[in-house]
């Protein structure tokens, strides 16, 4: 991951010792901000009800992105950052608000530190300000280059003074092959997975004239073209993962609920009956988020973040009602266990029994750009271990001939030394 995050997670455990928790609590509080952030901006004018409405729409998509607001990765962070860049340095773009671009520049730049898929932010102000305003000078064009060109001169000093980071922040991404076809199908994919655009892009074509000429709406349609051709790229490559589709969720989501707000005749009463407004804040977003017109609700091939059929992952059961049960037995039976114990996809196993820091596999194969498969690291690790736990996506992984299954803790699988 990028700088931010590396160093953040560093300064937080100093504080809190390693944790899986601080990050999740975080993002779930990222996730709020930007779901009533973006809301707020849709239904300024309208009552709270609309506003609440709206926040539980954008909510929703927690669901379709797998649990992402509440996963302890710097996926929601790098967004929070992201938009919150682009709307201060937008605006003061449009209406030549220095600070505005100052403090926009330095939210804009975190985003891509946060996460390195964060630099697409940076080319919003231009395509925005190129909507909204139809026309383009040459201070207009180099004021919104200038966090684009932060971020490429960002990498360059990583480089020459941190070339490990830039190794796992450039080198590593750069040699993810990328389906070219899923490229294609992503946008239809996208929209089929969730009703709510496909009820609302009608609706925005019907009233383009008025919405292009909106600055909130050029916005909105700003972030549509940039994230929806960037997500594609991100879920087509190797191993992309549910995260990559949230750039383009959030942007689609907002363009749904724009289109809505601007029905001609969009109720402005409020609704006095508390019955009434919880049954439209509930209803809303399980009719046009959570429901899917395809068969599985899935994107394509992406299934639970792995999207290519040659890599030997199991994804069948991971994410099931007995899982979180099935981990903190898995962790109270390290605790008893005699020996060493060896969790190479699982790494937080040890972390929760025995307070014990280790090599997590996937990071490592990252390194050495061998995805989910044997290590030489390893050997050393399986020759003084007496226990292997392999979690659910772990099947497929050779092990041992020595290392024989001796059962099952729920989804994990529990190997041990002959």
């Amino acid at each position: 991951y990028a700088p931010l995050s590396t160093f953040l997670a560093g300064w937080i455990f100093k504080i809190t010792g390693p944790n899986t928790h601080v990050f999740r609590f975080l993002n779930i509080l990222c996730a709020f901000y930007l779901c009533g952030l973006i809301s707020a901006l849709v239904f300024r004018k309208d009552s709270k009800i609309w506003r609440w409405t709206g926040f539980f729409f954008l909510l929703g998509i927690h669901f379709k992105s797998a649990g992402y607001f509440a996963v302890g990765r710097p996926d929601i962070l790098a967004l929070a950052l992201g938009i919150t860049g682009m709307l201060l340095y937008s605006d003061g773009l449009i209406n030549s608000a220095h600070k505005k671009l100052i403090f926009g520049g330095f939210f804009l730049l975190a985003a891509f530190t946060a996460k390195q898929t964060g630099i697409i932010f940076s080319a919003f102000p231009l395509i925005h300000y190129a909507i909204y305003r139809r026309k383009l000078n040459l201070k207009v064009l180099s004021l919104s280059l200038i966090p684009l060109a932060l971020c490429l001169i960002t990498i360059q000093v990583m480089k020459q003074l941190h070339p490990w980071m830039y190794y796992y922040l450039i080198t590593c991404p750069k040699a993810m092959d990328i389906h070219l076809l899923n490229i294609v199908a992503f946008p239809p994919a996208l929209l089929i997975s969730t009703p709510a655009v496909i009820f609302a892009l009608p609706l925005f074509i019907q009233n383009a004239p008025a919405l292009y000429n909106n600055r909130l709406g050029s916005g909105i349609l700003a972030a549509v073209v940039i994230a929806v051709p960037s997500c594609a790229i991100f879920t087509s490559k190797v191993l992309a993962a549910a995260n990559s589709l949230l750039p383009a969720q959030f942007a689609l989501m907002a363009l749904a609920l724009f289109a809505l707000r601007s029905l001609p005749h969009w109720p402005q009463t409020k609704l006095q009956n508390p019955l009434a407004q919880a049954i439209l804040m509930l209803t809303v977003p399980i009719l046009l988020i959570f429901s899917s017109l395809s068969f599985k609700g899935k994107l394509y091939s992406l299934e639970y973040g792995f999207n290519d059929p040659k890599i030997p992952i199991n994804t069948s059961g991971w994410w099931t009602k007995d899982y979180g049960q099935s981990y903190q037995d898995t962790i109270e039976f390290i605790k008893s266990a005699e020996g060493k114990v060896l969790t190479p996809v699982d790494p937080t196993l040890l972390l929760y029994s025995r307070n014990e820091l280790t090599k997590a596999l996937k990071p490592e194969g990252d390194a050495r750009f061998i995805f989910f498969t044997h290590l030489p690291y390893l050997d050393q690790e399986y020759a003084d271990a007496q226990w292997i736990i392999h979690p659910p996506e772990a099947d497929g992984l050779p092990i041992p001939a020595n290392f024989k299954l001796q059962k099952h803790i729920g989804v994990y699988k529990i190997y041990r030394k002959q």
